[in-house]
Parts: C-alpha cells; structure tokens; sequence
C-alpha cells in the first residue's frame, strides 16, 4: 500500500515538472525569442533543446551554441542541469570541454537559485557567463590560466574553438579536462543526472564553510 502511494506521488510530481516545463517553453515561443536565445525546443517530458547566439564584442559573437536542459524532480525549487552539446567549441573557463558542464552561481549555490528566475533569466545568464567569464575559479584550467596572463591570446583560443563545426568531440576525458586547477577555491564534480560537471561550486563552499565554523568554534 505504502509503496503504491510513493510511486503514484513520484508519478505526480514528474507530471507537474513536465507540465511546467512545458508551460514555460510554450510561453517564452509565444512572446518571440530574444537573441542571444536563438531557438529552443522540447526534446522530451523533461529535456529542451536551447541555441544560444554567442554575444556581440564576445569571442563567441556569429556563432551558434547548443544546449541541453535537464529538468529533475525538484524543479523549480532546483535549477535544471545544462550543458553544452559540442563542448570542444567552447574554450572559457567556466565551461569544461570534456562535457560541456558550466560553473555558474545560481546554478551552484542554493542560495542564489529561485523558482522566479525562471527559463529565459537562465539562458540569459548562461549568455552572460560567455561575454564575462569568472577567472577566479572554472572547469578548464588551461582557459583560467590564459585568461589570467593574456587576454588577447584567451580570445583568439576562444574564436578558434568557437568555429569548429558543430558536434566536435572532446579529445580528453571529461574527468581530466574538468579538473580545477590547484589552488582554486571552488572544485568540479560531477552533476549526478547528466555527470556534466556543472553543480560543483555549492560542494566546496560548503565544505569551507564547515573549516572556517569549526576553526571558530576552537578558538
């Protein structure tokens, strides 16, 4: 009896997720796509398809990337996980080119995500993240280093990758690509539902906050 009220709970719950989901996609069709959002569309119940047109004055600018949402059951108390499709196009710190994880913040951290934000604010941020990369922390350490010491040469590496055709493959494992670079204060892992490496920064936050609680607590 128990058992069949969980798995009919589980079953409404995965309903009212692909109900919104859809609800939103429809929604934001209906009003007319804004670039940088150059596309989107439903993949199944719980997947959409998005393009996002690299930004004017960015690396990026007359590109055209894809992405891939993925929307748990926790949703939209919990944001999707998102990923690029062809990684190995983008060359940006905060992107892994091994699965295309991204490290952003309302993706990361519980505390910045909110139901309001909903689909078009997400997207939008992910185009923001191309046009102002973070290079205190990120998912491929070879970008964060560049972007540091030479910016022109970060933007040219950025441009070179970006017109690769669409669909190239990573040429390194995902976990080696993704690893963070020593010394920085946020660590990847990876997502469990896509294992794209994108939910990394909340981790370490978290485990720095229990050093700096526990060191208070001794002093």
């Amino acid at each position: 009896m128990t058992s069949h009220w969980l798995k009919q709970s589980t079953l409404a719950m995965a309903d009212k997720v692909a109900a919104r989901v859809q609800k939103e996609c429809e929604k934001l069709k209906a009003a007319g796509l804004r670039l940088p959002i150059a596309a989107l569309e439903a993949r199944d119940a719980r997947r959409l398809g998005a393009v996002l047109r690299g930004p004017e004055g960015s690396p990026f600018e007359g590109h055209d990337f894809e992405l891939e949402l993925h929307f748990g059951d926790e949703y939209p108390f919990r944001p999707p996980a998102v990923r690029f499709t062809s990684p190995r196009r983008i060359f940006h710190p905060n992107i892994c080119r091994g699965t295309g994880g991204i490290c952003l913040d309302i993706f990361n951290d519980a505390t910045l995500w909110s139901p309001a934000i909903g689909l078009e604010k997400l997207l939008m941020s992910v185009a923001s993240l191309l046009s102002e990369p973070r290079e205190e922390h990120g998912l491929n350490e070879e970008a964060v280093a560049m972007l540091r010491s030479d910016p022109a040469a970060f933007a040219d590496a950025a441009k070179t990758a970006a017109a690769l055709p669409r669909g190239s493959q990573p040429q390194v494992e995902a976990r080696a690509e993704c690893r963070a670079a020593e010394g920085n204060p946020i660590q990847p892992v990876q997502q469990k539902e896509l294992k794209d490496g994108s939910s990394l920064c909340g981790l370490v936050v978290l485990v720095l906050a229990l050093a700096i609680g526990y060191a208070v607590r001794s002093s």
